[in-house]
């Protein structure tokens, strides 16, 4: 992907540029910014030729980065831009429009400027798509880093969006407020694994296994592997299915207390 001002830059005469239009070797995606050769474009090279189309300065932001991020499973049909400067309308982008944009709000991703991910996040507070792209960032990049986001004139607060994966999980944490349990930490990084409740003080993993017979083979063998190593950093892990969980409550509550007594 590549812009007329690009060519020129590069001492490409403008007689050149239209030979090759005519000739098929470029392909005109948007005004002032061509395809080399095909016109088969990827998703990656239409949030270039986006960027070229809106002119210097711009970045994919939005939505459109999130998805580039990895924070959100959808790209919108249109892609999102924002760029500092007045520009005219390019079809089947959406350009926003903004009077600053430090430094420090944008990024190269993949060869594609764009919006830092703190800087995404911001851009999408409020919108529908908010609190999973920041639940997801979380699980990516961690929640302490994203919790102090901020941009001039604006902060992002810390996210209160639940951390959890399934309705499992949250049976689980249901099930630890009714019974006075601590609340323990949700979907957490530790020892190199990540590990889906977590009582730090006290050394204590929960995992909640809702399909565990139905599960391959490796699935077993790391799960195994993942407690092993729990055990060496003087963690202890202890396991609860869906029918313990739903169906026997109390089980479980008398077995983490008596699991986090210990530790104290």
């Amino acid at each position: 992907m590549v812009s007329r001002e690009q060519l020129l830059a590069c001492g490409v005469h403008r007689r050149r540029i239209e030979r090759a239009l005519r000739d098929g070797r470029l392909h005109r995606i948007h005004r002032g910014v061509y395809a080399i050769g095909h016109t088969a474009l990827s998703q990656e090279a239409r949030w270039m030729a986006a960027v070229l189309a809106a002119g210097p300065g711009t970045v994919l932001s939005h939505r459109s980065a999130a998805h580039l991020w990895g924070i959100s499973s959808r790209s919108p049909s249109l892609v999102e831009v924002t760029t500092p400067r007045s520009t005219r309308n390019v079809r089947s982008v959406t350009v926003h429009r903004t009077r600053r944009l430090e430094p420090s709000d944008h990024t190269t991703r993949d060869g594609i400027p764009t919006t830092t991910l703190k800087r995404t996040l911001v851009d999408l507070a409020g919108s529908p798509a908010f609190d999973r792209a920041l639940h997801q960032a979380e699980i990516l990049f961690g929640a302490q880093e994203l919790s102090a986001a901020r941009i001039p004139g604006r902060k992002l607060a810390p996210s209160d969006a639940d951390r959890s994966r399934s309705a499992l999980e949250r049976d689980f944490k249901r099930l630890c407020r009714r019974h006075g349990i601590p609340p323990p930490e949700n979907n957490v990084r530790i020892a190199g694994f990540e590990v889906d409740f977590l009582w730090r003080d006290a050394g204590l993993v929960a995992e909640v296994d809702g399909w565990r017979f139905h599960r391959p083979r490796h699935a077993f063998e790391t799960d195994r592997r993942r407690d092993a190593v729990l055990v060496r950093e003087g963690m202890r892990a202890v396991r609860f299915t869906h029918r313990q969980v739903t169906q026997h409550p109390h089980e479980v509550a008398a077995t983490l207390r008596a699991a986090l007594a210990s530790a104290a």
